[in-house]
């Protein structure tokens, strides 16, 4: 079996009776440490020399030459292509210090790296092939030459090589790629380089400062460069401004203050991304692929002045990175990020989202009341909801329009933990709430128990199973008494949202 990642839990007594199993993963990994204590097999992934998952190229970590250190990368086993592939080196011995490090593919070519850290964190983009990753190390007493920086100008997505490098290394860079235009070659007074018409080229670093720049050719839609707008014998001229968002498949959208301009006239951009994403200053690239120089207005807008000819425009968004304590290998990495994207969860301060932390009551109430975007409130009706809390409005307002009603007994409970089953009524109220449809229901007989689902529970977890909101937890149950922790609940929000109130907004 092939455990690629270093995150995976594997559930106790998984492979019971398998004693010839062979676990391939990630050293010092929970599969590691599961094998070992189940009397399994268990090699290093680097080691395996079977199928690799599909769409992935394998990364192997080559010892460490010159002395001793952990070297890891994340992913840690396999990539996609285009992936962007971070590597840590940590624990160097002592005496020894950080010599070089270079990424080569199947065909031993140089994969362009980023420096992140001089010696101590590096990335790249996946290719479409398995990579090595080579790490040098070298004495500690030997003077470390000074860095000079490598600014990269230009480059489209995957674009590599900016970075930290000493005089006499050969430095490699790529030029990425752009939607709607054609590479033109690389332009510099800096450097000269190996061969300024290739996309991925090499260079001596001198010592100093070295700027390189990426040109392009806007393509047009009939596969010509250039082009230029129509106009009167005695009117302006009027060039073509073309925005390349749709060729992007862009989290987000581009408006512009015109679709043609004079030459000399500003155009401004309004840039509007997505939930859960940011967006980088556009760039603005000429008929002959060459950047044109944008300002960062105070109102939020960016703007250039337009050339005498055609220009493109396009820009990169990234996902908004809220968390510090959530991994991107961890399963409710998407869910956490989804649910503070659309501020369904806020986290539990100082950048933490707190996984394990168990969800309570006044949690899900207080989630459903943003997502209501409601500023009614009314007076408490529940003897242990105080006023002041951060949930009281939350609490009063689901009282009030009958989402929740309590434990019957005057008190609602709001720090106590919160059940699956609590958790698919209150849902269940709110969606009824909104006039949401809660006609589509499972009827729970594959599961051995449903006769533990309380009797006020069992339509609304009939409800929440027919539609995917709530799955079993393995071996034919549905768990409906266990309390659910911030991840799991993450997850079930996200399908709700998806499910249920982005297809009504839709």
């Amino acid at each position: 079996m092939v455990i690629p990642s270093e995150q995976t839990i594997i559930g106790k007594e998984t492979f019971y009776g398998c004693p010839s199993l062979t676990i391939y993963g990630v050293p010092g990994s929970s599969a590691d440490a599961y094998a070992t204590g189940n009397n399994i097999t268990f090699k290093d992934i680097n080691e395996y020399g079977g199928d690799i998952p599909a769409g992935k190229y394998a990364i192997t970590v080559a010892d460490v030459v010159g002395g001793e250190a952990t070297v890891t990368t994340n992913p840690a086993a396999f990539a996609e292509e285009g992936a962007t592939v971070t590597v840590n080196i940590d624990g160097v011995q002592s005496g020894r210090q950080f010599k070089a490090i270079n990424v080569l593919d199947a065909d031993s070519n140089n994969v362009a790296i980023t420096v992140e850290i001089v010696g101590g964190k590096y990335s790249f983009i996946m290719p479409a092939k398995r990579v090595t990753v080579n790490v040098e190390l070298q004495d500690a007493s030997i003077v470390v030459p000074e860095t000079y920086a490598v600014t990269l100008n230009g480059a489209g997505s995957g674009g590599a090589g900016a970075g930290d490098y000493a005089e006499n290394d050969t430095v490699t860079i790529n030029a990425g790629n752009r939607s709607g235009y054609t590479f033109n070659g690389w332009t510099s007074t800096d450097v000269t380089f190996v061969n300024a018409k290739a996309q991925t080229t090499t260079f001596i670093m001198p010592a100093k400062n070295v700027t390189v720049t990426a040109t392009w050719k806007v393509v047009s839609d009939d596969g010509s460069s250039g082009g230029t707008g129509g106009g009167g014998s005695h009117a302006p001229t009027q060039y073509s401004i073309i925005n390349n968002e749709s060729a992007q498949n862009a989290n987000g959208k581009i408006k512009l203050s015109s679709k043609q301009a004079k030459a000399g006239d500003t155009v401004f951009i309004t840039i509007e991304p997505d939930r859960g994403y940011e967006n980088n200053i556009p760039t603005v690239l000429d008929q002959n692929g060459n950047p044109l120089t944008v300002t960062k207005n105070s109102d939020g807008t960016y703007s250039f002045q337009m050339p005498a000819g055609e220009v493109g425009i396009d820009t990169n968004y990234t996902k908004i990175d809220y968390f510090d304590d959530v991994d991107q290998n961890d399963w409710y990495d998407e869910a956490a990020w989804f649910c503070a994207a659309h501020d369904l969860m806020k986290g539990t301060g100082e950048r933490r989202f707190d996984g394990d932390v168990d969800t309570t009551r006044a949690m899900l109430v207080a989630v459903l009341y943003r997502l209501s975007q409601s500023d009614s409130v009314s007076e408490d009706i529940f003897a242990d909801v105080e006023e002041g809390k951060w949930y009281t409005e939350a609490i009063t307002w689901a009282a009030k329009n009958n989402i929740v009603s309590g434990y019957g007994n005057g008190n609602f409970g709001p720090e106590d933990i919160l059940t699956r089953e609590q958790m698919v009524v209150i849902l269940h109220q709110y969606s009824k709430f909104l006039g949401y449809d809660v006609s589509k229901k499972d009827y729970l007989g594959a599961y051995h128990d449903a006769d533990d689902i309380s009797d006020w529970a069992i339509a609304e977890m009939q409800w929440a199973m027919g539609n995917g909101l709530i799955k079993g937890i393995g071996n034919n149950l549905v768990s409906p008494q266990t309390g659910a922790n911030r991840a799991q609940f993450a997850v079930i929000m996200q399908r709700y949202y998806t499910d249920f109130v982005e297809r009504i907004i839709d």
